[in-house]
């Protein structure tokens, strides 16, 4: 699915998720990279929430890069 704005993906995320059995759990991202301001300045032109609720096979989307 393709959606023009935001809440229109964010609403068809929770009813997909809310289809999924049990319960949710929360994660809060984390980066151990950058500095507390540098962290501001990437937060403000992130894509991805500072928090998310997800259930037991729920697919996610990786929006950058990991290099391990």
């Amino acid at each position: 699915h393709l959606f023009a704005k935001n809440d229109e993906a964010n609403k068809y995320n929770k009813m997909k998720l809310d289809e999924l059995k049990g319960s949710s759990k929360p994660y809060k991202a984390v980066d151990k990279e950058f500095v507390a301001n540098g962290i501001k300045k990437l937060n403000k032109h992130c894509l991805a929430a500072a928090s998310i609720e997800i259930k037991q096979g729920a697919q996610v989307m990786l929006l950058k890069n990991l290099d391990l």
